[in-house]
């Protein structure tokens, strides 16, 4: 896969190249590991890169810290409790 284009050089016009092959490969996986026939493998894919290309946690910023209420730019002590002060946003999906 050709990812570094579209991660580190935000060279969107690789984007869809990129999900492509990736879905071949989610495909492949599938069938390897005989994933489940209710499983949609394109949402699966698009899924999963959309996650790696961005997976900063929303809520705190990718910092692990809520923000205080009175002045955002500083953190607090408070654990994110999205991410549960990891920085990265969880994967959302179906059981």
């Amino acid at each position: 896969m050709h990812a570094k284009p579209v991660e580190q050089a935000n060279d969107a016009t690789t984007y869809y190249q990129l999900l492509s092959e990736w879905e071949g490969i989610v495909v492949k996986k599938a069938a390897v590991n005989n994933w489940p026939l209710h499983i949609n493998l394109k949402k699966i894919a698009a899924l999963s890169l959309r996650h790696w290309l961005n997976d900063v946690c929303v809520d705190c910023g990718g910092k692990g810290f809520k923000p205080l209420d009175l002045n955002p730019r500083v953190i607090s002590d408070t654990p994110c409790p999205v991410c549960l002060a990891s920085g990265v946003k969880p994967i959302q999906c179906d059981r």
